[in-house]
């Protein structure tokens, strides 16, 4: 007999997930972010703790799911306008160029995977790493779907700084997930084709994004599609799960993280 799936797990996430920001709301001085309360949270209840939930299938499928639409919300964060750098600003001062969040967030990310490799060939040097390089890709890296929530509850993404600290993470966290998954292929079956496949995933994102953008520019005002956003059809939410799961599938096929797929999806 087929055993039943029992949702107790999911109730007391859920539960957790209500009353977590309750509590924190009453704590003001913490000044916690709700991401981190309802991480450790998480540890109490988990494994490491009082061992309430487990790896369970419905867990574990809406926890992929999660993280995949975290990362798509992240994407939409993102203003291009914003980011990318003005006509002639590369021919300003140092101050001008620096004030771009992409420039910033570029930079940035260089001084810490300088620190990084220094950091690794320490860690090799006391024994406490066998490849400073692999130890120095994973101290570069940061987790988007703990800034990008922080930054939303402070009211920040809409700035210039909050622009400039979302480009780093994403920069830090895509681009050190792509050098590992790279090296740890080159590593293992040398250098392949396979690991170009990754860049058609960039190329799928630059055609859609160039069309979603002339098509926005040649029907601004599409009745049609001001009809079916409205009442119970929701064409735009129904597009927005579309372009993200096509995205998701087409990185999973090519051997890419499912989450680059979601934000690129997004942005």
């Amino acid at each position: 007999m087929e055993e039943t799936q029992s949702f107790v797990p999911l109730l007391i996430v859920v539960a957790l997930a209500f009353v977590v920001p309750v509590i924190l709301t009453r704590f003001k001085r913490l000044r916690l972010p709700v991401v981190v309360g309802e991480i450790l949270a998480g540890i109490i209840i988990g494994d490491s703790g009082l061992g309430l939930v487990g790896h369970e299938p419905i867990l574990e499928m809406l926890a992929l799911l999660g993280f995949a639409f975290l990362m798509f919300l992240s994407g939409l964060e993102v203003d291009f306008d914003a980011i990318l750098p003005r006509p002639g600003v590369w021919l300003g001062s140092w101050k001008e160029r620096m004030s771009n969040p992409l420039a910033l967030g570029i930079v940035a990310f260089a001084l810490t995977v300088c620190f990084s490799v220094v950091a690794g060939f320490g860690l090799q040097g006391l024994d406490a790493a066998d490849d400073p390089w692999l130890a120095a890709l994973i101290l570069s890296t940061t987790s988007l779907g703990l800034v990008m929530p922080v930054l939303k509850e402070r009211g920040l993404t809409a700035g210039p700084y909050g622009q400039a600290l979302l480009v780093t993470a994403v920069i830090a966290d895509f681009v050190t997930m792509l050098l590992v998954s790279v090296y740890a292929v080159v590593r293992i079956e040398g250098l392949s084709p396979q690991v170009l496949l990754v860049l058609l995933l960039f190329g799928a994102f630059g055609t859609a994004y160039r069309l979603a953008r002339l098509a926005f520019r040649r029907f601004p005002g599409l009745a049609l599609d001001q009809w079916l956003s409205g009442g119970t059809v929701q064409m735009d939410v129904r597009g927005a799960f579309l372009v993200g799961l096509a995205f998701i599938a087409l990185a999973q096929g090519l051997g890419a993280e499912m989450i680059l797929g979601a934000f690129l999806a997004g942005s």
